[in-house]
């Protein structure tokens, strides 16, 4: 969604940053964004000919009194800069900019304002394998159950935890999922493969954090099966929480950015992933725990605030501007920056993201940045 990180204060800018499904949608970007039916809004929009006529003019009347930024939340390559934006956020190995584009960047994202309240815990583990995904296609759920079936065919009775957030659409999404359970698992497996699936008449986010993280808390071994992340917030939650992490060693985007030997185990294929899940699990078994390291400090809010803030303060200066390092709502940057919070006035309710996708949103969103 729009993020208001400050305002204007008599001759100095404020802060402005979009999504970059936001920007696309605005500009008619570079490439089509991955959702049909956000292509469909912006495909009949186009049809209005003072369509770019007026995002054009609103954005140029708000850099004038706010420096603009994006915010990357998907794997995006050969990036191009876009007019009117000046400073992008994006995850280390999410983005890549053309080589000729000189921009602005900061590499954070949401999944560096990690809550305090994601951290290790002593209490005893009850499940061996957690994994938190939602059902989309890409994130392979299906080959998590045939590599869960393998482990239990292999005599391993490890207990397996399946959390899947709501889905507001059957589109691109493995529908299948609950019959596939069914009937792949006999009674004494589904004893030990436990699925949350959580109700569609949620918000999409499904659960509160602190029943996540109790999850989380409450399991040895973290697992994505995903070929193609953003940032990948899920893997930063697990971390944070002391669990090793269980990926494809091919996954694109920033998924892999904070992973190491020390915290993480990597399969080359799908077909052979469980004898990496139970080399995972043994390794906690064996008392070998996933530290924190420095480089890890990077996902908690309080390091990234400070980040963000030096910075801006870098940002202002090349515009002969001072920064005052006082910013407003950095509250949940986790899930405001990617336009997962619904406190704003323009939202279209909880059970989508509050990004900006028609002339309405904007026009709401506009009548708050006190021009």
């Amino acid at each position: 969604m729009a993020h208001i990180f400050k305002y204007p204060s008599g001759s100095t800018k404020g802060i402005i940053i979009f999504t970059h499904k936001e920007i696309k949608f605005f500009l008619k970007g570079f490439k089509k964004i991955r959702f049909d039916f956000i292509n469909s809004i912006v495909d009949r929009i186009y049809a209005n000919k003072d369509y770019k006529k007026y995002f054009k003019s609103k954005l140029t009347k708000l850099s004038e009194n706010y420096f603009l930024g994006i915010h990357y939340g998907w794997e995006h390559s050969n990036e191009t800069a876009y007019p009117l934006i000046d400073f992008y956020m994006a995850g280390e190995g999410t983005v890549t900019f053309a080589k000729n584009h000189d921009v602005f960047s900061i590499p954070l994202c949401s999944r560096n304002f990690m809550s305090k309240n994601f951290q290790p815990a002593d209490n005893k583990k009850f499940w061996d394998i957690v994994c938190v995904s939602r059902a989309a296609n890409f994130k392979n759920l299906d080959k998590l159950l045939h590599a869960v079936k393998k482990i239990y065919e292999s005599g391993q009775n490890y207990k397996v935890l399946l959390i899947v957030p709501p889905s507001h659409s059957e589109k691109n999404v493995y529908v299948n999922l609950m019959a596939d359970y069914m009937s792949m698992f006999d009674t004494k497996e589904k004893q030990l493969f436990t699925i949350i699936k959580l109700s569609k008449e949620m918000s999409f986010l499904g659960m509160p954090q602190d029943s996540l993280i109790h999850f989380y808390q409450s399991s040895k071994v973290f697992t994505l099966f995903s070929r193609l992340e953003g940032e990948s917030r899920v893997i930063s939650e697990a971390l944070l929480c002391g669990l090793k992490v269980v990926a494809f060693k091919g996954l694109r985007g920033g998924g892999l950015d904070y992973l190491n030997q020390g915290n993480s185990f990597l399969f080359d294929s799908y077909e052979t992933a469980e004898t990496t899940l139970i080399s995972a699990v043994k390794d906690y078994d064996q008392g070998n725990r996933a530290k924190l390291t420095d480089n890890q400090e990077e996902l908690k809010e309080l390091n990234s605030l400070h980040k963000i803030k030096s910075a801006f303060k870098k940002l202002y200066k090349e515009h002969d501007l001072e920064f005052d390092e006082v910013l407003t709502n950095t509250n949940r940057l986790d899930l405001r920056l990617p336009g997962h919070y619904h406190d704003v006035s323009w939202s279209r309710g909880i059970n989508t993201t509050a990004d900006i996708l028609t002339e309405a949103q904007f026009d709401k969103f506009y009548d708050t940045v006190k021009l």
